[in-house]
């Protein structure tokens, strides 16, 4: 269904031994019938929808499932899969804007016990951007309070240029959206193994606790 069934040769990464465990087990892929009724459960989960969207209301599951289905036919919605069991972990949607040489995505892992995965989502997701389009940058913005993501994105070398102050409204109180972005000289240098990259492969790993690393600044 998704016009992006994946990047299509494994992107080099970390050759930690239990970090293409990792890699192995996970891989993006483009979105089935049967993926629908889960995207469509979480994309109407109300506990959930403001770590994505300013939408606080659920969606009729038809009209949900024409949504997605555009996205497919126009954008870069693909899904992270188990390769065993074939269950969906999470998605990620893009945008292309080739004209200036970016691209825009924004990523969901419902899980939390599955993070390490969502990092290797993003990081075969760009991955394949850069490998495919003459791109200069990839953009994510996310909400202040989504500590998650901001996480998963600073473990994947993406660098805070900016917020958008008060953005939504959450709690009772506003909170900033984030803006962040990947260089392509960035992802060539963790590709190379240079900078980020011991964080990256620690993240990868099946051993310590995402939070472990995901906040050192070191």
């Amino acid at each position: 269904m998704s016009n992006v069934p994946g990047p299509p040769d494994e992107p080099a990464g970390p050759r930690d031994g239990r970090a293409q465990t990792l890699a192995g087990s996970i891989t993006l892929d483009s979105v089935r019938e049967e993926d629908l009724p889960t995207l469509c459960q979480w994309m109407n989960n109300i506990d959930d929808l403001h770590l994505w969207t300013t939408r606080r209301r659920p969606i009729i599951y038809e009209d949900l499932e024409s949504d997605i289905r555009r996205r497919c036919r126009t954008g870069l919605f693909t899904v992270i899969r188990d390769t065993k069991t074939r269950e969906v972990l999470g998605f990620l949607d893009g945008t292309l804007r080739e004209r200036h040489g970016i691209a825009e995505f924004e990523v969901y892992v419902p899980d939390t016990r599955r993070l390490r995965r969502g990092l290797w989502g993003i990081y075969r997701f760009v991955s394949h951007l850069f490998a495919s389009y003459p791109l200069r940058k990839v953009y994510c913005q996310t909400y202040a309070y989504n500590h998650n993501v901001v996480r998963l994105l600073e473990a994947s070398g993406f660098v805070k240029e900016g917020s958008f102050k008060d953005f939504t409204w959450w709690r009772d109180r506003y909170w900033d959206m984030f803006a962040y972005s990947l260089e392509r000289e960035t992802l060539e240098a963790i590709q190379r193994g240079e900078g980020r990259i011991g964080r990256l492969r620690k993240l990868m790993t099946d051993s310590g606790r995402f939070s472990d690393y995901t906040m050192d600044r070191g």
